[in-house]
């Protein structure tokens, strides 16, 4: 190999040959990854983190602690009728076999009878008769008459046993009675009747056929 001083003379690349070198130095340069900057990841590896499910709100009543109130299954109940209470459907509610048999016992009571009324009771006072027997007097006010005398108050008696205790209410009803010498008497079981919507309809309905001249009452007999 030859000295490039050999002869005398220097040897000196051309402009050619320095710009060849050139481009090797910046291909070499651009292999050799920058050691200062991050590898970049590409988008086949890069995985994004699942997303986690955010909770619900909380209520007021998990916030303070508190148990939820629990509500009970509903439960299916019969439904009772509620029972009539007005006067119409009252009167309108067939009666029941014992009603049917006071109903017209009554009616038979105010047509053998020669006095009957609504009344109160007001007293009653004891008079011995003897050693067996006892009267008992009752003092009543009338509220309503039916058939004969209307008088505002009277007195009426019946005889019973000695010692028996008299029946006493206050409570208004429908009274009938016969009458003697003596006054106004019991005439026995069967004339008294509790007043109610179906007794004085009753009362009501016979009332036009009682007659004023009747003279026989079969009660009083």
């Amino acid at each position: 190999m030859s000295n490039p001083e050999t002869n005398g003379r220097v040897f000196r690349p051309g402009a050619s040959q320095l710009a060849g070198v050139a481009i090797l130095l910046a291909c070499a340069c651009q292999a050799v990854p920058d050691a200062s900057k991050p590898a970049e990841s590409s988008e086949a590896s890069f995985v994004q983190p699942a997303t986690r499910a955010q909770p619900a709100p909380a209520s007021p009543a998990e916030s303070s602690g508190a148990r939820p109130a629990v509500v009970p299954a509903s439960v299916t109940a019969p439904i009772e009728p509620t029972p009539a209470t007005t006067t119409a459907a009252f009167a309108a509610s067939p009666a029941v076999p014992n009603e049917s048999r006071m109903l017209e016992a009554l009616a038979r009571a105010v047509r053998e009878t020669p006095f009957s009324a609504v009344v109160q009771h007001l007293s009653v006072d004891v008079v011995p008769l003897g050693s067996e027997e006892e009267k008992h007097v009752y003092q009543v006010r009338v509220i309503e008459s039916i058939r004969g005398p209307a008088p505002k108050k009277l007195s009426y008696f019946l005889v019973a046993e000695r010692g028996e205790k008299p029946s006493f209410s206050k409570e208004p009803v429908i009274l009938t009675l016969c009458k003697n010498a003596d006054g106004f008497y019991w005439p026995g079981v069967g004339a008294k009747f509790p007043k109610t919507d179906k007794t004085l309809a009753v009362v009501s309905a016979i009332k036009p056929q009682l007659s004023a001249s009747q003279t026989v009452f079969p009660d009083c007999d």
